[in-house]
């Protein structure tokens, strides 16, 4: 007997029985236990990028087999290392369903993020989630002042700008 692409099922109890002309004798009874695999149901994908000071969810749902849910652990890491589940920024939605909440996000956030799922019996890796955070821009005037003149005068306004390298080339400035 073969059995190709088993599914729960399949689950149950097996024997083999033989038979001659003159006699019949069965196997012991097994039993074969099939268990769906632990998946990724849905999750955030692909690069994101943002500014600092901003906030971005990353969604991870993570589904298992019903006997293996209490053994089911759900986390995050930046970069191979694991984001402790004590982080504020760490929310927990449900059972499986563990969002990651970057408020106020600053460059070192940036990063490769995965979520994992892990049971007793297998594990799953999520897609990464590149993240990149840049810059914000900021217009950098110490003091607004009042400026008076008399008409046919010359006045030049500067507008003095800090701004992400990445994002100098697409920077416009209106008055």
């Amino acid at each position: 007997l073969r059995l190709f692409n088993l599914v729960s099922d399949d689950s149950g109890a097996f024997s083999c029985t033989v038979r001659t002309n003159f006699d019949e004798v069965s196997s012991r009874t097994g039993v074969l236990l099939v268990w769906r695999p632990t998946r990724i149901l849905d999750q955030t994908r692909g690069s994101i990028t943002t500014v600092t000071g901003t906030s971005r969810t990353l969604e991870c749902v993570v589904e298992t087999d019903p006997t293996f849910t209490d053994s089911l652990k759900v986390f995050w890491t930046k970069d191979d290392e694991r984001i402790s589940m004590e982080d504020p920024r760490v929310s927990v939605e449900a059972q499986g369903h563990v969002d990651l909440v970057l408020d106020n996000v600053q460059q070192q956030d940036s990063g490769v993020y995965h979520c994992k799922g892990k049971t007793v019996k297998d594990s799953v890796k999520s897609d990464p989630v590149q993240l990149t955070v840049r810059q914000k821009t900021r217009i950098t005037v110490s003091e607004v002042r009042e400026v008076e003149l008399l008409e046919e005068e010359r006045l030049v306004l500067i507008c003095p700008v800090q701004v992400d390298s990445v994002l100098r080339p697409s920077l416009e400035v209106k008055w």
